[in-house]
């Protein structure tokens, strides 16, 4: 509630003072004429609803990661049945690595609210029509339409956090935001995991959330007055490309790391002798829970380190993570690879989002979440295609370990990237 405290020790006096009421009504319409505490209200709704849409992005692909051993099963007519199922999981997100960048675009040039209700409708309708499919290629085509409906959302949600807040309160929302998304993960991937012991059609049904979500986008959100968002917070004029592609290039890796737990977990769990799903999404919402934890460590952290040394302190947190799981003999001791994965990958999530709207100019903002969501989801998409060499020729745990040790490389990047951007400004 930056904002807020700004205007309740304002002096209308003051021509500053006067300046900011002016532009707090501009940004929030007749907002700025109510009461502070209904005006505290309005913004928490409009929070709620912010985050509520936020976890529709988590749901979208990983929510039938635990039935993927029985989807594999009903699809054992199919060649390579193993790893058709692992590409049902991942195939949204091809696709929202290929549209999100137009998808940017217009979210620049028509605004934000429009878009973002015609994209949850259609991540419904797209989303829960697995249910009612069990062939191949009435999947693939569910899986597609949602993949167009999150190319929306994601980069709307964030776009969005950035014309809505900025400075600390933007880091303590991103922040929240992503334990917001961990927890809300974590309830309905364990949903997802006890549905899918009955029938593997029945984990779609939960993209049904969206029909809760779209109620409060429209009765909570607006259309946020950029003009006004330019005078409250410092935003840049110009940006270092170089550094703009580095990150887009780290939350590609990130994602390809990351999906590595939704899409291989439960068949490492299964070469380990604990082939059931529900374990499977015990281990995965064991995880989720810890990220939730390191979302909420980000923002006190985010005060002390750069951008940079954030980066460096999750790769390396992340990377024993899956140095534990690639060293597991048994259920608890890939439990314990969970936790340590899950907080370091809580601090990694707002990481890229933040510095790119710290460096990115106002009137670029649509475009450059766009081209975050697509390096996020081309990850995800790349995650089997990537490791698919080294999980057919060696173990699943072999692969946990060469992504480790990639983690670790990436980490002491970061640190000799933030060493000599300190040793330069000083």
């Amino acid at each position: 509630m930056g904002m807020l405290r700004k205007l309740r020790f304002m002096n209308e006096k003051d021509p500053k003072g006067r300046i900011l009421q002016a532009v707090f009504l501009r940004h929030f319409g007749e907002w700025g004429r109510c009461p502070q505490k209904e005006i505290f209200m309005r913004k928490t709704k409009l929070k709620i609803a912010l985050l509520m849409t936020a976890t529709l992005t988590a749901l979208s692909s990983a929510i039938i990661g635990p039935a993927l051993p029985k989807i594999s099963q009903a699809l054992s007519g199919y060649q390579q049945a193993d790893f058709i199922s692992k590409m049902l999981l991942t195939l949204p997100a091809l696709f929202i690595a290929l549209l999100s960048p137009i998808a940017g675009a217009l979210i620049d040039r028509y605004g934000r609210i429009r878009l973002l209700k015609a994209a949850i409708l259609l991540y419904v309708l797209a989303g829960s029509s697995g249910f009612f499919f069990n062939d191949l290629w009435p999947l693939v085509a569910g899986r597609i339409f949602l993949g167009l409906s999150v190319a929306f959302i994601m980069p709307i949600v964030t776009t969005l956090a950035g014309d809505y807040f900025c400075g600390a309160e933007r880091d303590r929302y991103m922040s929240l935001q992503s334990a917001f998304m961990a927890l809300g993960g974590m309830v309905f991937i364990a949903l997802a995991g006890w549905l899918s012991e009955y029938d593997w059609h029945d984990p779609f049904l939960i993209y049904g959330l969206g029909l809760l979500v779209l109620p409060m986008v429209i009765a909570w959100m607006h259309e946020p007055d950029r003009s006004a968002e330019d005078e409250l917070c410092d935003t840049a004029e110009t940006y270092d490309k170089r550094l703009f592609m580095l990150i887009l290039a780290t939350a590609f890796v990130t994602m390809a790391a990351f999906f590595m737990i939704p899409v291989q977990l439960p068949f490492l769990l299964r070469e380990l002798g604990v082939p059931s799903p529900v374990y499977a999404a015990l281990a995965i919402v064991t995880g989720t829970l810890s990220a939730a934890l390191g979302s909420l460590m980000y923002s006190p952290l985010r005060r002390r380190f750069h951008f940079s040394q954030m980066y460096a302190l999750a790769f390396f947190i992340t990377a024993l993570g899956y140095g534990f799981t690639a060293l597991a003999i048994g259920w608890y001791s890939v439990l314990l690879g969970m936790v340590v994965t899950g907080f370091g990958v809580g601090l990694l999530m707002p990481n890229p989002g933040l510095w790119i709207l710290d460096i990115i100019p106002e009137t670029r903002r649509g475009r450059a979440m766009g081209r975050m969501s697509s390096a996020f989801f081309l990850g995800q998409f790349s995650s089997p295609l990537l490791l698919a060499p080294i999980t057919m020729r060696y173990t699943l745990s072999t692969a946990f370990g060469f992504v480790a040790t990639g983690m670790l490389l990436i980490a002491a990047g970061y640190m000799w990237y933030a060493k000599k951007r300190f040793s330069l400004n000083s």
